[in-house]
């Protein structure tokens, strides 16, 4: 799936399933593997969940590894 459609699929659907492409979160979530997504809200997000978002029109599936009141600090799994 382009990641035009996963974005549309985002905005439409509370849950999707997707298979990533890359090696940046290799030992946690493996390239190809099938990916459950959950839609919610920033505040029930915790240190160490795996998140979806777009950058530069790029989808990026990364680890939160630090956050406060008003930031979200993400990295790969490498």
């Amino acid at each position: 799936m382009e990641d035009a459609q996963i974005i549309e699929e985002v905005n439409t659907n509370v849950i999707i399933q997707i298979r990533p492409t890359g090696g940046s979160m290799r030992g946690r979530i493996e390239e190809g593997q099938l990916v459950t997504l959950i839609k919610t809200s920033p505040d029930t997000l915790n240190t160490g969940d795996a998140v979806l978002l777009v950058c530069k029109n790029k989808l990026i599936l990364h680890i939160i590894i630090f956050m406060n009141d008003k930031y979200f600090l993400i990295g790969n799994n490498l």
